[in-house]
């Protein structure tokens, strides 16, 4: 059995990240992989005791639902790294090959200090594959010195086989970096929507009547198209997202963000699960709400990156639920019934592309 290493962001309180961990080393080992997270943590550094007792904090009490998920359903994992001297450790542990990926690994500027682990640096033996999984830049650019691309240009001609989430990676690789990538899905549509059943808990009552919001950045005109819609389609507007528990409520503004809570994974798929109507300007909420076959809309966010959602959303006929300033919201859009057999068929198509890209990297 082939003894795989899986590189990903850290596992903190995104829903997203963690599910897509969850689901490619999932799926490597039920096609008989030995699968393993490369736990993976940013670079350790020293910091004062306020930092220590804010981060206990956060990982305990904030978060602290997202880790039991983790460390209950993504496992085996390596030992905790926090230190390129530890990365290199890594080729001491019997790996066969190495998979990066998915999420935004490739945006440079948000994996500072851990020089090009996402490149895969760290590997020493040629024997070893470098395979890279829907890698995602995150944005329709990437940002360095003449320097620092031509390095990771280097490093991404040592790979075996490059895929990348969005259609805008694939030029990106060929444009920037001289390398063939192929477009694949991100890997939590590589399961399907019977696989994220287990993880809901059953004795949690079932959402009736509900529109799920999973909006992560708040704001006036987000809130209007959510109220507006909540109406119109005469359900409850219920939030997945985090909340403020009015228990932790601190006056030190800097603070402000300890006074939230994250829901446990279990009751934010539930939430989808059980929606009539979704409301998203989350990539992985895009994700959930088609693997649920649910109605739904998606508020673009073009400081964030539209890339992501531009290529699944066209790949699978969806465009036209994407709220853009192009594309602005109204009502009609609520009752424009999404044909998910036609979605369905589409996405069958590449699935069988995408697990055909991994398996034979493997191989």
């Amino acid at each position: 059995m082939k003894k795989i290493g899986v590189l990903t962001l850290p596992l903190k309180g995104n829903y997203g990240g963690v599910l897509q961990a969850f689901a490619l080393t999932t799926f490597l080992k039920e096609n008989g992989f030995d699968a393993y997270l490369v736990d993976r943590q940013w670079n350790q550094t020293q910091k004062n005791l306020k930092y220590y007792i804010q981060k206990i904090i956060y990982h305990n009490l904030l978060i602290g639902k997202v880790k039991k998920f983790n460390k209950k359903w993504i496992n085996p994992k390596t030992f905790e790294i926090r230190s390129q001297e530890r990365m290199l450790d890594l080729n001491n542990e019997g790996f066969d090959a190495f998979v990066v990926g998915s999420d935004q690994v490739w945006r440079v500027e948000h994996t500072g200090g851990v020089k090009n682990n996402y490149f895969l640096d760290f590997i020493k033996d040629k024997n070893v594959k470098k395979v890279a999984y829907a890698a995602s830049f995150g944005k329709d650019s990437v940002d360095g010195t003449e320097e620092s691309l031509n390095e990771i240009s280097s490093l991404l001609k040592q790979f075996n086989a490059i895929s990348v989430r969005e259609e805008s990676g694939v030029k990106i690789c060929s444009e920037t970096f001289d390398v063939k990538a192929a477009h694949v899905l991100d890997p939590v549509l590589l399961l399907n929507s019977d696989d994220y059943l287990p993880i809901i808990d059953k004795s949690s009552p079932k959402l009736v009547n509900t529109m799920t919001t999973y909006v992560l950045d708040a704001s006036k005109v987000n809130n209007d198209i959510i109220s507006d819609a909540a109406a119109a389609l005469n359900l409850e507007a219920v939030s997945i997202n985090y909340k403020k528990d009015p228990g932790l409520l601190l006056k030190n503004k800097s603070l402000d963000f300890y006074n939230y809570i994250y829901p446990s994974v279990s009751n934010w798929l539930r939430g989808f699960r059980d929606a009539e109507f979704i409301i998203t300007d989350s990539f992985h909420g895009t994700i959930f709400s088609i693997l649920f076959k649910k109605q739904f809309l998606v508020i673009g966010n073009e400081r964030r990156g539209l890339a992501r959602f531009n290529s699944i959303l066209s790949k699978l006929g969806l465009m036209d639920r994407l709220i853009t300033s192009k594309n602005p919201y109204n009502k009609e859009m609520l009752f424009k019934k999404i044909n998910f057999n036609e979605v369905q068929e589409l996405l069958n198509k590449e699935k069988v592309a995408s697990k055909s890209f991994l398996l034979s990297a493997l191989k």
